[in-house]
């Protein structure tokens, strides 16, 4: 199947792993996970799956740390892979309000916990104070019935928006999202004319994306254009409104025949509201082309000191996104791997070095991207596994620990023959420009390169016949 220059590719591997091993793996894992993750001796045979598929990609050493290999490549181990799929499961049963809720009697073992409270423990436990009943998701809603129009042009660079007049009334949405994740959105509304201006933005809760921003500004016009339009100074007998976003996404998600969006549902209901009593229409702006409204509404979004809209009186805000919640699940199973690599009694030298490549973000799936002949000695260099003599006398005992090409008395170890080495001198000045060196240099010089890093202490391997 796979040989260190024969056989498919480490990617393929590992996505034969993460696409066709670990689905059937954890499927329905929401039921059993908390029974089979609870005894180590239960996680044996899942074990077995993935530690054989980081060995078959990387060609690790059988006696290569499992703790390593799935930290150097960011693969969670057996156990945090069911609980992070059980929970992600749980909170998505929840949001969509298929979690059982009433508890079945269990009197005569009282001593039995059901999978759902100990996942509810878990999950309340890695939420604090958040509540996946404020989550964005919910069960599917039927949207079809639309009151109100939806339209993106064909010919976005001829696109010419429509102009106020005494019988249209005319609105531009946006929203933001900063680096510093500040959001915020701006509504501008030209009644009758270009002088006669109606305005609104505020700051929104930093966990909301800016498709939720984007998608709250058309809520607000909405609910603007209803109380103006029916105000005694808008006296047009016919009440149209035209609202332009630059949010192709927004308009496509309207479109649909159901959503499982509370921010989708809630402005489906808001325009259908609207256009009942007046006649309203959603179209695409190109964004960014100049367009009076648009790049006014773009500003209003963007002011970063305006108050925020939990402050004011408007009582409706959008809900927490669902990716949040993900995100807080996924940082906590990634937590607990990092502390159960921290806490493994791996040598201090692997561990260093492993933790040194992790910590620069050199490791993960796209190591698997290189090459069997790369990624192969790579592997075994980094872990300490591998052909050299330090290492072959743990397994043997008759083969001398110490250095065959120099006579310094050292053990044959990567760290020596890449860092002070004599008889490497040579390659170590044309791959490092320095010698001798230290461990951390030459990470350094990885880190700092990535790829051609890592290539270039590939090439210094091999040019050394290492």
């Amino acid at each position: 199947m796979i040989g260190d220059r024969w056989g498919i590719s480490p990617d393929k591997v590992i996505w034969i792993y993460n696409s066709i091993i670990k689905p059937i793996m954890t499927y329905a894992c929401v039921s059993w996970a908390p029974r089979l993750t609870n005894k180590k001796t239960n996680m044996q045979p899942l074990n077995k799956s993935g530690n054989l598929a980081l060995l078959l990609a990387t060609g690790a050493f059988k006696s290569t740390s499992q703790d390593a290999l799935h930290y150097l490549f960011a693969l969670l181990p057996a156990e945090l892979e069911l609980e992070k799929a059980s929970l992600l499961q749980a909170l998505r049963l929840k949001s969509l309000e298929h979690w059982p809720k009433l508890s079945i009697d269990h009197s005569q073992k009282p001593s039995f916990v059901p999978c759902h409270h100990v996942i509810d423990r878990i999950l309340n436990n890695i939420l604090g104070t958040f509540s996946i009943e404020d989550s964005d998701l919910t069960k599917p809603i039927d949207i079809s019935s639309k009151h109100y129009q939806l339209h993106i042009t064909s010919e976005p660079n001829t696109f010419k928006p429509q102009k106020p007049s005494e019988s249209t009334v005319v609105a531009y949405t946006d929203g933001s999202k900063h680096a510093d994740n500040s959001t915020g959105y701006g509504v501008v509304i030209f009644l009758d004319d270009n002088d006669s201006l109606f305005t609104e933005n505020y700051t929104l809760s930093k966990l909301n994306t800016v498709f939720q921003c984007e998608a709250h500004a058309l809520l607000r016009a909405s609910i603007n254009l209803l109380d103006l339009l029916d105000s005694p100074n808008y006296t047009s007998a016919n009440k149209v409104a035209t609202v332009y976003t630059d949010s192709q996404a927004l308009i496509k998600a309207l479109s649909k025949s159901h959503s499982t969006s509370k921010t989708i549902t809630n402005l489906h209901d808001n325009l259908n509201n609207v256009s009942t009593v007046h006649t309203i229409s959603i179209e695409w702006i190109p964004g960014h082309k100049g367009h009076q409204g648009n790049e006014l509404a773009d500003e209003l979004a963007n002011i970063r000191d305006i108050p925020s809209i939990a402050n004011s009186s408007l009582a409706h805000h959008p809900p927490i996104p669902f990716t949040f919640f993900k995100n807080k699940i996924i940082n906590h199973i990634n937590s607990k791997h990092t502390d159960s690599w921290n806490n493994s009694s791996i040598s201090a030298s692997t561990k260093n070095i492993v933790s040194y490549i992790s910590n620069n973000r050199l490791h993960g799936q796209h190591l698997f991207k290189y090459s069997a002949e790369v990624l192969r000695p790579l592997t075994r260099l980094i872990t300490g596994h591998n052909n050299l003599n330090y290492f072959q006398n743990k397994l043997d005992f008759k083969t001398p620990p110490y250095c065959r090409f120099c006579d310094e008395d050292s053990h044959e170890t990567a760290m020596h023959l890449i860092c002070s080495c004599s008889y490497f001198s040579t390659y170590r000045m044309e791959t490092f420009g320095e010698d001798p060196i230290s461990m951390n240099h030459a990470l350094r010089f990885i880190s700092q390169s990535k790829t051609l890093g890592l290539q270039s202490l590939l090439t210094f391997t091999e040019d050394a016949d290492l």
